[in-house]
């Protein structure tokens, strides 16, 4: 985290690392965390002071990556939005900042043998759970996919949920 710039790195974290952000900033990921491992008390207060440096040490570097990437996914797509959003229906109440796709054409997962497997066009949600418990919002990652139908035609367009990242807010 400490290493991190916008313009040296493309991750806040890694993904092997996220959670120990997600704890960081929120206090019901920390308690699942320290229920989970069943800690005594005074390996929590070790914790918390870690928990709550790193918090205090990601709050600018969270503000820096949002502005580089939230500039990042400015095509739009009305339909395909649509369907971003019905895999976030998991998510009551989800304010949408921004919405839209980083590339216009397809990208083409092939496997072993150099075959289509399927292709997708990836996006993102930037927005607020209005049921996290911290100050901050996501940029979640949905990809668009279409598999593969051979004779070179693919299937119907579907939603994939892919990853998420913590982000500033508008206005913090």
């Amino acid at each position: 985290m400490a290493e991190y710039s916008p313009s040296a790195k493309i991750w806040l974290v890694n993904t092997r690392n996220s959670e120990y952000l997600d704890y960081a900033v929120s206090k019901g990921s920390r308690k699942e965390f320290y229920d989970k491992w069943k800690f005594p008390a005074a390996t929590v207060a070790k914790f918390d002071s870690q928990f709550d440096a790193l918090a205090a040490e990601a709050a600018p570097k969270i503000s820096a990556y949002t502005t580089s990437q939230i500039a990042k996914f400015n095509l739009r797509n009305p339909v395909e939005e649509k369907m971003m959003r019905s895999v976030m229906s998991d998510v009551p109440g989800l304010v949408v900042h921004k919405i839209g796709f980083y590339q216009q054409t397809w990208n083409i997962e092939k496997g072993d043998f150099g075959l289509p497997i399927r292709r997708y066009k990836t996006g993102a949600i930037y927005g607020r759970n209005p049921n996290s418990d911290h100050p901050y919002c996501w940029i979640w990652t949905i990809n668009i996919r279409q598999d593969y139908a051979g004779g070179g035609t693919y299937g119907s367009s579907y939603a994939k949920y892919m990853d998420r990242d913590i982000a500033a807010c508008p206005g913090k």
